[in-house]
């Protein structure tokens, strides 16, 4: 039986080197398992072997006819089951199987079980890992891993991403630099928060300052996960993109304030139309009563003028708080500025190139009063944008604008020297200018805020210095 051992032995040790073969797939490891038995029996010619797992199945020549003599059970954790079987096809055999053989079938079936399991666990665990993965990336989620002792930190491609550099590993604050400078302190101070009390949770909103000047703001929600005898202390978080929502936020509350501002201004205007509808009856009187050739006449014709730019100021100011008396009808927005264009052409002058590019054939709900003098104050805007020369372009189309519908959408472009980060946040508050004294009232932006708020719209501008600015008007389409 000297010899039946060794073979025993020799196919033990090719069943170890197949298992270590961790390319081989499943399939291919059952087949050259299956191959590798009949040779290591008592009577190869005449042995042979099946295995089915699963779906898969292998078997050597001549199974069909096969007398089993053993047959051990295959299962993993993942509900797969099958066999491992052997035999001869001569039933003489079936009663002569060696302790050796037996022994030789339970051990291949224990190691291969043992490997089938494990792959089943790898493959479990892969499949988790990329779901996790593919939760991440579709909530924009990303997450990072600090050991406390060492302060190494791992990066994964999604936080890398946020902070708009390659996926790193390394000391933490070595990659301090990516973290705006405003909010270093404060995470640094949330962190150390963090490490304190094992399993505490720490929230934290702060920016990663990219190097195209656009920041990142996040929100990070950290853990503190205590030491264990594998590992030491880990500071675990999750960083969300939070941006848009920062956005939306500094928008409401612009919004708030022009809102607030404008029912100031709309009160104070009425006030003050008041007072100036009693100077001009006053004034009119007086100039009735006074000799044609007085040499007051001059004077008070300059109080009846003034006067009358006080009117416009107020009506602007009642357009901004959207107090004024409107009369909105079902216009199309190409119309009005058609008929606005002619003066719009003598307002810019001849040194300026006024361009119109209409193609929005949807009617809105507006005063075309007040939406023909919100084009004339972004005309304006653009003109004074432009020192000798350039182009100012209206342009109209259809647009989808996202969860709003249709709108009609006035675009203002001007080739003028654009407009700095630090000012467009206060474009549209009233009395705000960056003209000299007595060049602007800082009405006209306001104005066109509040006709656009008026009709249900918005208003929008895109500009970086010294390249124009872009006013976007959008208005939502109506319907008769």
């Amino acid at each position: 039986m000297v010899d039946q051992r060794v073979k025993e032995l020799v196919a033990l040790h090719a069943a170890a080197r197949l298992l270590r073969n961790t390319s081989l797939s499943i399939d291919a490891l059952l087949s050259h398992i299956c191959a590798l038995l009949p040779p290591a029996m008592q009577f190869p010619e005449d042995a042979c072997a099946r295995i089915r797992f699963g779906s898969h199945e292998h078997a050597t020549e001549g199974c069909d006819d096969v007398q089993v003599c053993l047959a051990n059970e295959l299962a993993t954790s993942d509900g797969r089951k099958g066999t491992l079987e052997v035999g001869y096809r001569s039933r003489r055999r079936t009663a002569e199987l060696l302790t050796e053989e037996r022994a030789l079938v339970d051990s291949v079936t224990e190691i291969l079980g043992a490997e089938l399991e494990r792959r089943v666990t790898l493959q479990a665990a892969a499949d988790r890992q990329a779901k996790l993965a593919l939760a991440f990336a579709t909530a924009n989620l990303g997450l990072w891993e600090w050991d406390v002792d060492s302060g190494q930190v791992v990066w994964s491609p999604e936080s890398a991403a946020m902070a708009d550099t390659p996926a790193i590993e390394g000391l933490f604050w070595a990659n301090s630099h990516l973290i705006h400078p405003d909010d270093r302190e404060r995470v640094r101070g949330a962190l150390s928060a963090v490490t304190t009390v094992p399993g505490r949770v720490v929230d934290e909103e702060f920016r990663f300052a990219r190097e195209t000047g656009r920041d990142v703001w996040v929100s990070a929600r950290a853990t503190h996960v205590a030491a264990t005898a594998e590992r030491g202390a880990r500071v675990i978080a999750i960083l969300a993109d939070v941006t848009r929502r920062k956005l939306l936020e500094a928008r409401v509350a612009q919004l708030q304030k022009l809102e607030a501002m404008g029912r100031v201004a709309a009160g104070v205007a009425h006030d003050f139309n008041n007072l100036l509808f009693v100077l001009q009856v006053s004034a009119s009187e007086l100039l009735e009563t006074l000799p044609a050739d007085d040499d007051r006449h001059e004077i008070v014709r300059e109080m009846v003028e003034v006067v009358g730019r006080g009117e416009a100021l107020t009506k602007q100011l009642l357009a901004f708080g959207r107090k004024s008396e409107t009369l909105p009808v079902m216009l199309e927005p190409d119309v009005v500025i058609r008929r606005a264009e002619p003066m719009l052409k003598r307002l810019v002058g001849p040194q300026i190139e006024l361009v119109t590019d209409l193609d929005c054939p949807i009617q809105i709900f507006a005063d075309a009063t007040q939406l023909g003098q919100a084009v004339m104050n972004l005309v304006v805007n653009a003109r004074d944008a432009m020192t000798d020369s350039g182009t100012i372009t209206i342009r109209t189309r259809v647009t989808e604008l996202e969860g709003g519908g249709r709108h009609a959408t006035i675009t203002v472009a001007d080739t003028g020297h654009g407009i700095p980060p630090e000012v467009k946040d206060r474009l549209f508050e009233p009395f705000f200018t960056t003209k000299a004294a007595g060049k602007g009232t800082g009405l006209g932006l306001a104005v066109v805020f509040g006709v656009a708020q008026q009709c249900g719209g918005s208003v929008s501008v895109d500009s970086e210095p010294g390249n124009g600015a872009r006013f976007h008007v959008n208005i939502p389409a109506r319907y008769s």
